[in-house]
């Protein structure tokens, strides 16, 4: 941890380019006819869902041991310190399935509920980036599996936000989820995490709006679900994983 090297910093940017890419491309999914949405949704359900099973949650208690051994017992009492990067994930969970609920209450969501919405994944935006070089100084092919589902992540989060809010997404909107994932990277760069701590929180955090992402928006429908596509998404990504740990020993 520490000062990001210039080469983790210009593989991080290409990789946030690549993210930032798919962003803007999102508003394509919207126009392709329904059926192939459908597998396209079913396909990126599927790389979640093996991202999180595979990746995520153990990341999740790689972060729990770095809880434990680096805070005090005097600072958090004792069951909150074996549990505290899992309630941190909880905590996550809980904010995003909030905002998600809020804007789609029968009323129908208000300017607020807009810009909280809207806020909330601008700033989920910042913290996937901020954690990228911290990927990229762990192994290049993990960065870019993380970059490449969350760039399939961003598609659905971007149909999501405009299901939501018709009348008020935007381009320009789209335009300031993407310049979050610079501003992140330029965090990244100006203020590095020193410790796996200061990576471990925000990544829990991260983890928990994904899983609400994942099972609320990205697992597909029984009744639309491409189950083939979805297989295929889970295979192809659980297989990239496995294979990229195997290197990586």
């Amino acid at each position: 941890m520490g000062a990001v090297s210039t080469n983790t910093a210009l593989v991080a940017l290409a990789l946030t380019l690549l993210m930032a890419a798919m962003h803007i491309s999102a508003p394509l999914l919207l126009k392709i006819p329904k059926r192939h949405q459908e597998a396209v949704t079913s396909f990126a359900g599927g790389t979640a869902i093996a991202y999180v099973f595979l990746h995520l949650l153990p990341d999740l208690a790689d972060g729990q041991v770095a809880f434990t051994n680096q805070v005090s017992s005097d600072v958090v009492p004792a069951p909150l310190l074996a549990s505290g990067i899992f309630l941190i994930a909880l905590l996550g969970m809980l904010v995003f399935y909030g905002l998600d609920s809020w804007a789609r209450v029968d009323t129908g969501p208000t300017q607020l509920t807009y810009v909280v919405h809207v806020g909330a994944y601008a700033v989920l935006n910042i913290v996937i980036t901020y954690t990228m070089p911290s990927r990229v100084a762990t192994g290049f092919d993990f960065a870019l599996l993380f970059a490449v589902a969350f760039g399939l992540h961003f598609l659905l989060t971007d149909r999501n936000l405009a299901q939501a809010h018709p009348t008020r997404f935007s381009h320009l909107t789209r335009w300031i989820l993407v310049s979050s994932l610079f501003l992140g990277l330029v965090l990244a760069a100006a203020l590095p995490p020193t410790t796996e701590l200061a990576v471990a929180i925000p990544v829990a955090f991260l983890s928990g709006s994904i899983l609400t992402s994942v099972f609320r928006e990205e697992l597909p429908d029984v009744k639309a679900a491409k189950f083939g596509w979805f297989t295929i998404g889970v295979t192809v990504y659980a297989v990239l994983l496995l294979w990229a740990t195997a290197v990586s020993e």
